[in-house]
């Protein structure tokens, strides 16, 4: 049997301790590339239902994780960029399963 997932590259820096501090550029892609976050008209982004579920979920960030500050942030149709800033390591981030 055909394996169904997609082996895809890995763009993590080998033994790099992502909570250290500093800058991070994140982005989000949606499934399969599909525009779900919203669409462009006459050239502006319209966000839609998902695309304003993310972009207030983002703005939670600081509140389930003291030790992060927000950058610049902006939803696409089909993905969204952000930029975080980790103030100092902190082990909150360990087995983080979520928001509690």
């Amino acid at each position: 049997m055909k394996n169904q997932f997609i082996q895809r590259k890995r763009i993590r820096k080998e033994h790099f301790d992502y909570s250290t501090k500093g800058d991070y550029f994140i982005t989000i892609c949606a499934f399969e590339n599909k525009a779900l976050f919203g669409y462009i008209k006459d050239g502006k982004m319209v966000k839609g239902t998902l695309g304003i579920i993310g972009e207030t979920w983002w703005h939670k960030i600081p509140e389930r994780f003291p030790g992060v500050t927000l950058g610049d942030f902006i939803v696409m149709p089909n993905h969204m960029h952000g930029i975080l800033t980790l103030e100092g390591q902190s082990r909150s981030f360990e087995g983080n399963r979520g928001w509690r």
